[in-house]
């Protein structure tokens, strides 16, 4: 049922399967990922690495095999633990993850030959099509859409337009993702000077261990964290968090009525900062609570101009695989539909994580599905 094949693990789904992506330039997808959990409501989960349905014989059709011509119908709800279109169906979604953190700063459609990097162009959507892929989650840079405190990019906000606008006529949902990894990909004037003033090393043996993550927990990054969690101020009478959810906002409001958007992910993987020792070894309910304060505050910013997008919350990035946390119910004004808000989070199967299309170890198998089930029970 809905599967995401994701690069950076995330969100998506309603049960899992083994799946290979479509030839997408250079694309090496390192996770399958499933998930979401309808906060209030239903659970959805982010996972990676189930256990592999059996191969079950199609019938001969006795026939040629047509394929569907592409069907979006926005806006897309959600009710009652699914994903409901436009025309009241229940939609399940199977698709890829697709992030540019290079310029122009969101998937190209229409990049020049040489352009060297991974793209959605015309041979790539015929791929998607041709697999059966229906769904694109898209990486939106935070720190090209809102390159101040209180701009907007307009500019921006059209190259994004023209990719969302392509991967519609091809029949593909979308969920946009804005989008970090170790605050790489925030604006740099959300680096308070007290965080710049540290060091972004990541220490050598735990960089061996577990490789680029570890500079999470480098004196910067948990500096960088504990600013963003306490909103510290970047301008005068601004937290960074005030600031970051006017940009969520512009672009919540630029594509809330686009028939192809799944809705809107706050924030790819928020990291707990200081309090990260305390949630791997135990639980950090004062944590737990203040993230729920944070993506409601965004979430106020997003429902001013677009009050029934679906918004996608994630937990500090430790959930679930290291930390106990029941995520707070979301303090989010209802629609007739209900609040529209979805638990994303993102499961990671050390060990597993790849790229190759073989299947993991039984060792290693089990632990990811020992980790789906937590997951789902916890959120």
């Amino acid at each position: 049922m809905a599967e995401l094949v994701d690069q950076e693990g995330s969100v998506r789904a309603r049960s899992v399967t083994g799946s290979r992506s479509p030839r997408l330039r250079r694309r090496a997808v390192r996770r399958v990922v499933a998930g979401l959990t309808v906060l209030g409501s239903v659970a959805v989960v982010a996972v990676a690495c189930a256990t592999p349905p059996d191969l079950v014989a199609l019938a001969d059709p006795g026939g040629p095999v047509t394929v569907a011509a592409p069907d979006v119908i926005g806006p897309m709800r959600v009710r009652g633990g699914d994903l409901i279109d436009g025309a009241g169906r229940t939609v399940l979604m199977h698709g890829v993850n697709s992030v540019a953190k290079w310029e122009p700063w969101v998937t190209p459609v229409d990049a020049p030959d040489g352009f060297g990097r991974d793209t959605l162009g015309p041979d790539d959507l015929a791929a998607l099509d041709r697999d059966g892929y229906n769904a694109v989650r898209l990486g939106v840079w935070p720190a090209a859409l809102m390159p101040a405190p209180g701009q907007v990019d307009q500019e921006y906000l059209d190259r994004v337009a023209v990719t969302v606008d392509a991967l519609s006529e091809h029949g593909i949902w979308v969920l946009l993702d804005l989008h970090q990894d170790v605050f790489h990909g925030m604006p740099e004037w959300a680096t308070t000077p007290a965080a710049a003033a540290l060091s972004a090393e990541a220490d050598p043996g735990l960089a061996a261990a577990i490789g680029w993550s570890a500079a999470y927990f480098s004196p910067r990054s948990l500096k960088q964290w504990d600013d963003w969690w306490a909103n510290a101020e970047v301008a005068p009478g601004l937290g960074v968090v005030d600031a970051y959810a006017q940009g969520a906002a512009a672009l919540a409001d630029r594509f809330d009525s686009d028939p192809a958007g799944i809705g809107l992910e706050l924030i790819n993987e928020p990291f707990p900062g200081s309090p990260a020792l305390q949630c791997l070894i135990g639980d950090c309910p004062d944590l737990d609570a203040t993230v729920g304060a944070r993506n409601a505050q965004i979430s106020a910013a997003i429902r001013a101009s677009a009050p029934e997008m679906p918004l996608w919350w994630e937990q500090e990035t430790l959930f679930p695989n290291f930390t106990d946390a029941t995520p707070p119910q979301p303090d989010v004004p209802p629609t007739a539909d209900g609040r529209q808000v979805v638990s994303s989070f993102h499961i990671y199967c050390l060990g597993t994580d790849s790229g190759k299309p073989e299947l993991p170890d039984p060792t290693s198998q089990a632990y990811c599905d020992a980790q789906i089930s937590q997951g789902v029970n916890r959120g």
